[in-house]
């Protein structure tokens, strides 16, 4: 708010304006409305900011398509190789799909899905669902689900030796079963006692032939080797034999110069011929990367490339790290990412007890023993770096992730004029006592989408569910909010039409919403706003006096009634209301259409038609105060459902008056 002050001949008081024409701050709940910004706001319930910055009722919510029958727990659009867009959604136990915009929806077969939150992700053809506690799932276009056959462990293992004496060393030999996505947990040891390690055998004289039975689905067979001298109480892997047509598999170890021993892969304690239980996804490097198995909670899944993207077996190029297994910290989400060089990495957030957590940034290496590659991972955390608690508050913007913590809203991004560094900045520091109001243990739940230039934040505000919508504006680099609901998640989905959507699953709710400019109200239900201004002196003295005559306010388009009200701290009373004006748009209406007036000789209507109404472009209203006040406070507020405006300025006038301090003042 600027303020001017002069005297003229006729008044000899000096004259005070205020005016406020400036809210780009956005909305500042951090310092005290005493001390606040003139162009901040202490309140934007329900508004967001539109041409230049200026203060308009947010956007509103409309169903979309028809009901579901169950809880939606998650949703997403498929896009077939036609490029027809499909929304895909699990509604209570079933995954269902909709091919004419949410008008009716139909069955998915193949798959019963346990209620918790699903994760979508479109690779390729296939839309893949996973939700940490089924299987992968995967979407092809079609109301049959695909799904991975697991494949059983095999039955223990047999050795036989040849030529080796029985002294000194016990060899064990573990196999697991192989299929097209992953490798079955390995069987029990078979062990034998031998006389000489692996590498001192004799070619074709010394060696151990391994049987066992053969398993239903299998491709192919991974063995496992260990004896006293290898592999620290490892079975490190040895070789592969593939499916063969009999019902019993052979596997002949000639020793070391036939078959070197891998010590980077080791015998597997967990089945992935189902794919790994994750929940989390993401592509990155042509690769899905995955997270959140609650089986593993420290580690992070990557799976093969090319034809082999829907693989997880470190025999197709997947596999996994555990990064600090045992450790306070766990890994939520990965992303694709570029470290400070430009280079694109998967990055992880994890997040500990504290919120906090770190950032790992991981690549792969090829290594080679004997005539098998295989993939070994390097992580590096980030220096300094923070975490997220929220999985599905991740998102892309522009070239920054943004991401929630229990801490604040944070930024991963390079930091300006330092080379080769990523640093996690806070961008929430205007709201941070919003932050410090969210229920701690429903953190988990916080959502978010950047759409229209902005990053929409769902937040559990007092509450159990995500019940608050807070906007970061990327353009103006402020905040407003909150919106009086919350939704489960947000995601985009392009019509038969071309036309975009941003769709949300709601809180408990078995039908889609749409959340659009063109909707003034939340499901036909009318939301109010309230705009409140910080407690500005009517001095840089504040100390000072003024007998303020009134106060004015101006909108651009009103529609409906907006109540403008001043408070201020008048010489008596304390802090009170001082004044109060509504705009009634229907004052400033004024009907439009065509009548009976001729065109050139012929009517142009036979009957007078009235399209509509339209409404003064740009109204002012003041607000009478005739009071002497040391501070005022502007406030806006509607409340139904046809209520709109544009805030444009906010002003008062009047002058100073020398008097002595009030009573409540003194001592």
């Amino acid at each position: 708010m600027a303020r001017e002050i002069t005297t003229t001949r006729r008044d000899p008081l000096p004259r005070v304006k205020m005016e406020i024409e400036d809210f780009r701050r956005g909305l500042v709940t951090l310092i005290n409305e005493s001390l606040l910004p003139q162009n901040a706001a202490k309140e934007s319930r329900n508004l967001m900011q539109s041409m230049d910055g200026r203060w308009t009722p947010r956007w509103g919510s409309e169903y979309y398509g028809v009901t579901a029958t169950d809880t939606i727990y998650g949703g997403a659009s498929y896009t077939t190789d036609a490029g027809v867009n499909h929304l895909v959604i699990v509604s209570g136990t079933k995954v269902k799909r909709s091919t004419n915009d949410g008008e009716s929806w139909s069955d998915c077969t193949g798959v019963t899905m346990t209620t918790d939150k699903p994760f979508f992700k479109q690779i390729g053809s296939y839309l893949y669902i996973a939700n940490g506690q089924n299987v992968l799932v995967r979407y092809d276009g079609t109301t049959t689900l695909q799904t991975y056959t697991a494949v059983d462990t095999p039955g223990t293992i047999t050795p036989t030796k040849t030529g080796l004496a029985s002294t000194t060393f016990t060899a064990s030999y573990r196999v697991s079963a192989v299929n097209g996505v992953g490798e079955s947990i390995a069987s029990t040891a078979g062990t034998v006692t031998i006389s000489k390690t692996r590498d001192n055998w004799t070619l074709n004289t010394d060696f151990i032939t391994s049987t066992w039975t053969k398993v239903t689905g299998a491709t192919a067979y991974n063995i496992y080797y260990m004896d006293n001298n290898n592999g620290g109480g490892r079975h490190c892997y040895l070789g592969s034999v593939d499916q063969p047509s009999g019902a019993t598999v052979t596997f002949i170890d000639y020793g070391e110069s036939v078959s070197p021993l891998n010590t980077y892969v080791i015998a597997p304690e967990g089945d992935t011929t189902t794919g790994p239980t994750f929940a989390q996804m993401e592509l990155s490097g042509n690769r899905i990367w995955s997270t959140l198995d609650p089986d593993n909670p420290w580690r992070v899944y990557w799976s093969g490339v090319g034809p082999d993207i829907g693989a997880f077996s470190p025999f197709s190029g997947g596999g996994y790290i555990d990064l600090e297994k045992g450790g306070r910290e766990r890994p939520k989400c990965v992303v694709h990412y570029r470290d400070g060089r430009g280079g694109a990495y998967a990055t992880v957030l994890t997040s500990d007890p504290e919120g906090v957590g770190s950032i790992w940034q991981i690549s792969l290496e090829s290594v080679t023993v004997g005539n098998i590659s295989f993939t070994v991972p390097s992580a590096i955390k980030i220096v300094g770096s923070i975490g997220s608690d929220a999985p599905l508050s991740v998102v892309k913007v522009r070239n920054d992730i943004q991401f929630f913590n229990r801490r604040g809203w944070f930024s991963l991004r390079s930091k300006a004029q330092m080379l080769n560094l990523l640093s996690t900045d806070e961008i929430s520091g205007n709201i941070r006592p919003d932050i410090q109001s969210l229920t701690g243990s429903a953190i988990e739940n916080v959502c978010a989408y950047f759409y229209d230039a902005k990053v929409f934040t769902s937040v559990p505000q007092g509450n159990d569910t995500n019940n608050r919508i807070y906007l970061n504006d990327t353009e103006r680099l402020n905040w407003s909010g909150p919106w009086s609901f919350g939704v489960e998640r947000f995601f985009e989905y392009s019509d038969v039409n071309g036309d975009n959507h941003l769709l949300a699953v709601p809180v408990g709710g078995a039908r889609l919403i749409e959340i659009s400019e063109n909707f003034n109200s939340d499901l036909g239900v009318a939301f109010d706003t309230r705009y409140t201004s910080g407690l500005i002196p009517i001095s840089e003295d504040r100390n000072a006096w003024a007998k303020i005559k009134y106060a004015y306010i101006e909108v651009n388009n009103p529609i409906g009634e907006i109540v403008f009200t001043v408070f201020g701290t008048p010489k008596r009373g304390g802090f009170q209301q001082v004044g109060t004006v509504t705009i009634d748009s229907t004052s400033y209406e004024s009907s439009v259409g065509f009548s009976t007036f001729q065109f050139s000789t012929t009517a142009f209507s036979a009957t007078p038609t009235n399209t509509g109404n339209t409404t003064q472009s740009i109204v002012k209203k003041r607000a009478k105060i005739n009071k002497l006040v040391n501070n005022l406070q502007f406030k806006i507020t509607t409340q139904n459902v046809e209520d709109d405006y544009t805030l444009l300025t906010l002003s008062a006038k009047g002058y100073l008056v020398p008097t002595g301090d009030p009573g409540d003042w003194k001592s």
